[in-house]
């Protein structure tokens, strides 16, 4: 990735950062290259990659942890409460 491409992504996800941790992990996967697959293989779990996704569940302090050691995510952009489905 060039550095101009770098500098993009990074202002996309001070953007995202602000707005909810679900929107901002969506956005750092895409960034990063990274699938649904890697998000269950980071949390241990598919079932919960899944939930999470789809909005049925939080992040737990754990999978911050887990994320932000295995990929380096900002783990205070995943604090926040998300926007869960009903």
């Amino acid at each position: 990735m060039s550095r101009h491409a770098n500098r993009s992504d990074a202002i996309a996800l001070a953007e995202v950062r602000a707005a909810d941790p679900i929107e901002f992990l969506e956005a750092f996967m895409a960034i990063t290259g990274r699938t649904r697959r890697d998000l269950a293989d980071a949390l241990r779990s598919q079932s919960r990659a899944s939930e999470i996704l789809r909005r049925k569940r939080a992040l737990s302090v754990g999978m911050i942890q887990r994320l932000h050691e295995a990929w380096g995510v900002p783990a205070d952009a995943l604090l926040a409460a998300p926007k869960l489905a009903a």
